[in-house]
């Protein structure tokens, strides 16, 4: 009988249908990535939006949100985007643009003094 080692206790020993499973299920995730990257890609081109915004931060965590959420997810409704998420994004903006106003006022109080 072998002995089992400090460092392998607590590792499963895997059996070769774990293996063939493992194998099945990456292949299966693979194909899945695939299409819904070929999904995205679809999107863009029919939609006409410049390949370039792949690259903009806020669509990642769009996707990573969606991913978070998982298959159940549902996407927002055309009034939803248009009515309620713009205006809670306008309100945000206009929140950020009076703290910078703040501050600017703060600066140049200061810049005034000098």
């Amino acid at each position: 009988m072998k002995e089992i080692s400090s460092k392998d206790k607590g590792k499963r020993a895997t059996s070769g249908s774990e293996s063939t499973q493992t194998t099945l299920n990456q292949l299966l995730k693979k194909d899945i990535r695939e299409e819904a990257c070929r999904q995205i890609a679809r999107f863009f081109y029919t939609s006409a939006i410049p390949f370039n915004y792949v690259k903009n931060p806020e669509f990642l965590k769009a996707l990573e949100l969606v991913a978070k959420h998982g298959p159940s997810f549902k996407p927002s409704s055309y009034h939803d985007i248009k009515e309620k998420y713009l205006k809670q994004e306008m309100d945000q903006t206009m929140n950020l643009l009076e703290e910078y106003k703040l501050e600017w006022k703060k600066k140049k109080r200061l810049f005034n003094n000098v």
